[in-house]
């Protein structure tokens, strides 16, 4: 079973190599962000609260707070990158495997002529593998990326919402 696989990998050809390598970057961005979302929602919440209840006019609280909740997502959509990046390129990784597939089969055609099924499967093969792997890979990491920027969002609203509870609580 194993080696069916590596020989697919093989005969996937050089495109195979970023796809691989993507398809580590994209899970091991996948688990950080799985890990350090709750981490940094419950960080995020608390330094908000901490400065809702500092001593500054409401007007000035507001302001500061929408600039720290600006900030503070705009440091966890920084760390989605790496998992659009390889949603987004591991397909069109895919693609370029099939079209080295299909040329490396024109170029069997042109050599062996299309009488000899043998020397045309390498490139089908190429092609299909890759595009195959491009999708294996892309597909995950998109839904990963999705699920992460939604929560992200949850978290922005949470952080919403508790800040103006705690406003409310402190003008009355």
């Amino acid at each position: 079973m194993a080696v069916d696989i590596l020989s697919h990998l093989i005969a996937g050809g050089p495109v195979m190599i970023p796809i691989g390598i993507l398809s580590v970057l994209g899970l091991m961005s996948t688990l950080e962000r799985a890990w350090n979302l709750p981490r940094s929602r419950r960080q995020g919440n608390e330094e908000l609260k901490r400065l809702v209840l500092e001593s500054i006019s409401r007007d000035d609280r507001l302001v500061f707070l929408e600039e720290k909740g600006r900030q503070l997502v705009g440091r966890q959509m920084k760390r989605t990158f790496l998992l659009g990046v390889t949603a987004t390129v591991a397909p069109m990784l895919g693609l370029l495997g099939t079209v080295l597939g299909m040329i490396v089969t024109f170029q069997d055609i042109e050599v062996a002529g299309v009488g000899d099924p043998a020397a045309l499967a390498g490139g089908i093969s190429q092609a299909l593998v890759t595009t195959f792997a491009g999708l294996c890979v892309g597909i995950p990491a998109l839904i990963a990326h999705r699920w992460v920027l939604r929560e992200i969002d949850d978290m922005a609203l949470d952080w919403e919402r508790s800040c103006r509870e705690l406003l409310d609580g402190v003008q009355k």
